[in-house]
């Protein structure tokens, strides 16, 4: 016995020892301003037991009740104790229907019970929640549910424990459209709907549909169902009887029917894209390469439709819903906001649907990428990774930036901006038009100056016979320095001088616009003169200014950045011209 306490004293040390170790290092740490990467410090154990003392028997804490378990048991106990005190179904039946207590009680349990419902159905048709899901169902829940509990108090005259028992199950429906339209924009994005049916063998080339898609085809087509019965439901009383709360729910309806019938579409869009791909990538047959380009052309402008259509349907809903209410029963405040969020999210679709119509109808004339430039900018398509050819590639004006133009396509269904630098394309595009149409005009003017050049040029030798031997020397130096320019450079920057009129003697300088996209000529007070396209020569003069930490030069008719030209050379004009 003394050996085994002994063994049980040395081990407790040493456990005191690692312990006392560990804290020390932790310490240190802390003192240094580092994070402690170690693992944290073991839990502190029970000490031992003493030699004959046994064991103390674990303790079991009693488990906790749930929110559904709570309000089953107190519905059950309520159902009870109302049968056992009166021992007569009626007189139980009117004490439930009209206790204020069993109100509660009860109610308190069918929400409990449709929980439970939504529980089931995600859990068999999504199985389960995502996190983002979650959220995105809570924020929903705070907006549209309250508006829509906002939305029932204009029928209040009509309340009953039926409507009331109506609006919660419209409710449940609601977040369940909610949760299979976030899940279906996740599952579209994310992952491909189709896949081979086994790894290996004979089985492997046969493409079949994810189990995870499947199931959401099946819980969009049941919540179709189930809004097409409760409008035909909604439709019948209405004109059995009259407007009433039921104006409500059949609208509701109809927006989630719309929604779920957008959403069921795009899906099948997303499957059929997914069949093609797979015929292209995993069986590499000719037929799905001719067709999957052309598809993706198709497949964009089909999106962008089915959004747009969706959109314009559910704004006329609201809109019909709103005059139907402000008709019989009076100004309906809680609907401003939805027409309101409707017909702004109309109004950007339809903004982004004429901007992607321009574009579609300038696609072609999209100058197309030569073979120099596949080769410098890389022939792999960063849309959608595939190989680019010469003659279905696209070169986007301004940025230059090449793209299948079925990729293309799909992508401006989404944004109007380059996939690679995310400049507008509209924006690139107008200035390309505008530096090609001021460079056409520059040409134009050079063309006239060239003309008019050679009358003045006959006139300088003219001039040049007068002058007096002793500037013979000082000219023919000039003569000297001009030669030395090209032959066009020295046209230009004559006639530049001769239009221009300065002091003698004073330097000026050749400059050339570098910029891509040209440069602007502005006055000193900000405002715009023209613009000068990329490539033309430019006279510049030794004054500088500083406009909102930017460098300009001065030219004949404004100022120009710095930063858009390069400096060729200086020219002094000689005296006495």
């Amino acid at each position: 016995m003394s050996a085994e306490t002994e063994d049980l004293v040395h081990e407790e040390e040493r456990r005191q020892r690692e312990r006392e170790e560990e804290m020390e290092r932790m310490l240190l740490a802390q003192e240094h301003g580092q994070e402690d990467t170690m693992n944290p410090p073991q839990e502190e154990e029970p000490p031992l037991p003493e030699l004959n003392e046994q064991p103390p028997e674990a303790s079991h804490s009693p488990p906790k009740l749930s929110y559904r378990q709570a309000s089953f048991m107190a519905a059950a106990a309520l159902i009870f104790h109302a049968f056992r005190s009166r021992e007569q179904y009626y007189l139980a039946a009117v004490y439930l229907s009209s206790s204020k207590w069993a109100y509660v009680i009860l109610g308190n349990a069918l929400i409990a019970s449709l929980t439970a419902v939504f529980d089931g159905f995600t859990a068999v048709f999504l199985s389960g929640l995502r996190l983002q899901e979650a959220e995105g169902l809570q924020d929903y829940f705070r907006w549209n549910v309250t508006e829509t509990c906002i939305a029932l108090t204009m029928f209040r005259a009509e309340l009953s424990l039926s409507t009331a028992i109506e609006f919660l199950i419209l409710i449940l429906v609601k977040c369940l459209h909610q949760v299979a339209m976030m899940r279906e924009q996740l599952l579209r994005v994310t992952e491909d709907a189709v896949v081979p049916w086994s790894d290996n063998g004979l089985l492997a080339r046969i493409p079949v549909i994810r189990k995870g898609h499947a199931k959401l085809f099946a819980f969009l087509l049941l919540l179709q169902l189930l809004d097409l019965w409760v409008v035909q439901r909604a439709v019948t009383i209405l004109i059995q009887k009259g407007p009433s709360v039921n104006i409500l729910f059949a609208f509701e309806a109809a927006i989630s029917l719309v929604s779920a019938w957008s959403h069921l579409l795009l899906w099948s869009l997303h499957v059929l894209d997914g069949l093609l791909h797979y015929g292209h990538d995993q069986l590499q047959s000719i037929v799905f390469r001719h067709i999957l380009h052309p598809w993706r052309e198709y497949k964009a402008t089909l999106t962008f439709a089915v959004e747009l259509q969706a959109q314009a349907i559910q704004f006329l809903f609201y809109l019909t819903f709103f005059s139907i209410v402000l008709t019989y029963y009076g100004m309906p405040i809680n609907l401003f906001r939805e027409v309101y969020v409707s017909f702004s999210a109309l109004r950007e679709r339809l903004n982004a649907f004429f901007k992607y119509r321009r574009l579609m109808a300038n696609m072609n004339r999209f100058a197309a990428a030569s073979d120099e430039e596949l080769e410098e900018q890389g022939s792999v398509c960063i849309i959608c990774r595939d190989e680019m050819t010469v003659r279905d590639c696209k070169r986007l004006p301004g940025c230059r930036h090449i793209f299948h133009k079925s990729c293309l396509r799909e992508w401006l269904v989404q944004q109007q901006s380059c996939p690679t630098c995310r400049t507008d394309i509209s924006t690139m595009q107008a200035q390309e038009a505008a530096a090609n149409a001021a460079q056409q005009r520059g040409e134009e003017q050079v063309i006239a100056e060239a003309d008019d050049s050679q009358g003045i040029q006959n006139a300088t030798d003219i001039k040049q016979e007068a002058v007096p031997a002793n500037n013979v020397n000082t000219q023919q130096q000039h003569k000297n320095e001009s030669d030395t320019l090209p032959e066009g450079l020295m046209k230009t920057e004559t006639n530049a001088l001769e239009s221009f009129s300065m002091p003698s003697g004073r330097t000026v300088v050749l400059l050339r616009v570098s910029s891509p996209l040209g440069t602007p000529v502005t006055r000193s007070d900000g405002s715009f003169v023209r613009f000068i396209p990329s490539g033309l020569l430019v006279l510049g003069l030794p004054e500088r200014m500083s406009r909102h930490g930017l460098q300009l030069i001065k030219v004949p008719d404004g100022w120009i950045p710095e930063s858009t030209v390069d400096r060729l050379s200086e020219i002094e004009r000689p005296d006495g011209e």
